[in-house]
């Protein structure tokens, strides 16, 4: 790895734990509307990334999250990892860096996650599984706000600094055979 793709890589971490830290101080002034900044950040990298690269986001993002959060570990894996496996779905059928696909994407990938994290939350309080009152309301004030985000600012993820080695991709594997 290159020294550029490794400060890439670095910086991309400590964008997104930035990100995180401001998601978690907007969600005491905002309450349910705070958006995910944090998946908001991953899966807008992730839409300009090369599907073999995102997995190593999933790693930074889960390093970056979990600095932040009370979540286990694994399951702060799952939180990026299900967002990422769908938005590579999403993917597969439309150009995902379409700022309005984009932010649907994201949307729908932020109530699916923080749903997620609620049910993780509530398993960890209440002997067995089930979601608490409000959580689908929850999740569902946050997906919208952070597409509305996404739309608004999604095309400008791509350009943070230090992170365009990442999604730049080199001459040769553009020219080169994909088999």
């Amino acid at each position: 790895m290159s020294r550029s793709r490794f400060v890439a890589w670095f910086l991309s971490t400590v964008w997104i734990l930035v990100a995180t830290a401001c998601e978690a101080r907007l969600a005491a002034a905002l309450g349910v509307f705070a958006p995910a900044f944090g998946l908001m950040v991953v899966l807008g990298l992730a839409a300009r990334l090369p599907t073999g690269k995102a997995h190593g986001l999933v790693c930074a993002a889960t390093l970056a999250r979990a600095a932040l959060a009370t979540e286990p570990v694994t399951a702060t894996l799952a939180y990026f990892l299900g967002a990422l496996l769908f938005l590579r779905v999403v993917r597969s059928a439309f150009d995902v860096t379409s700022p309005a696909v984009l932010a649907l994407a994201t949307a729908l990938a932020v109530f699916g996650a923080e749903t997620w994290s609620a049910l993780v939350r509530e398993s960890r309080l209440v002997q067995g599984v089930a979601l608490a009152d409000g959580a689908l309301l929850h999740a569902a004030a946050t997906a919208v706000s952070t597409g509305v985000v996404m739309l608004l600012l999604g095309p400008a993820i791509a350009y943070l600094p230090g992170v365009t080695p990442l999604t730049r991709s080199s001459p040769w594997a553009a020219g080169a055979s994909v088999r």
